[in-house]
């Protein structure tokens, strides 16, 4: 009898942590950010970075739908994951009725999930959920997780238009970029033009930024203040020497 309430015992603790086990999970979650100082920037924006992981033993296909619970009317909205960027009018990857393209992972594997707000001028304040569901063959959503962001105002301390006269050359660049001044600008941080973080620089004075190993072609260069997030972003063109002019 003892023997046998044992072996119950540790069936049920072993049940358990199998309900206990989630199949996703979202880092960093939640995530808080604040508006660009600069909102005239017509590429401002803001990107809460994230990586969502597939924690079963078998592959799973994810779907992300766009949730919004709180922001001004003109903001738009954005994501990118490991298959695209795609743009302000898609709210979900996988629509049972139209477009679809699930992220498929295999067991242990992660895929960026990053939420681009495109503030458009406006300031505000936003709450915005990024929903991830575990899809099966016939799309029945099989498990859900919330990727929780908020966004607050900007409150600038700095000299911001100081800050707002910073520019980076060379334009194109071929070995190292480099800014006018430093007023303001603690970070600057490289994207590709899916969305990627391909360099991230701390700002010194007098100091070059190498960015001869990228490949060729066009980035976005966030100017950031890490109090009040990203300045200004501007495109950098990526060539090489022998093609410069």
């Amino acid at each position: 009898m003892k023997q046998a309430l044992h072996s119950l015992f540790f069936l049920l603790l072993f049940l358990s942590g199998l309900s206990a086990q989630v199949s996703v999970s979202v880092d960093p979650n939640p995530w808080s950010g604040t508006l660009p100082a600069d909102l005239s920037d017509d590429w401002a924006e803001v990107i809460a970075h994230a990586n969502f992981t597939n924690n079963d033993a078998a592959q799973q296909s994810f779907r992300w739908y766009i949730d919004v619970q709180d922001a001004p009317a003109e903001w738009q909205f954005r994501i990118c994951d490991n298959n695209a960027c795609y743009g302000t009018s898609t709210i979900t990857n996988y629509d049972p009725n139209g477009f679809q393209e699930p992220v498929v992972l295999g067991a242990g594997e992660s895929s960026i999930l990053d939420l681009h707000i495109l503030p458009k001028g406006v300031a505000g304040t936003g709450l915005i959920h990024v929903e991830l569901s575990v899809i099966d063959d016939i799309s029945v959503v099989l498990e859900t997780a919330v990727y929780q962001v908020t966004i607050e105002n900007s409150v600038a301390t700095f000299d911001l238009v100081s800050a707002r006269r910073v520019r980076i050359y060379p334009n194109p660049a071929t070995d190292y970029i480099a800014l006018t001044e430093t007023s303001g600008i603690d970070q600057i941080v490289v994207y590709n033009m899916i969305g990627r973080v391909v360099r991230t620089f701390d700002v010194a004075n007098n100091r070059s930024y190498y960015m001869a190993d990228l490949p060729d072609g066009l980035y976005l260069v966030s100017l950031v203040n890490r109090e009040a997030g990203v300045i200004r972003t501007v495109r950098l063109r990526k060539q090489n020497e022998s093609l410069a002019p």
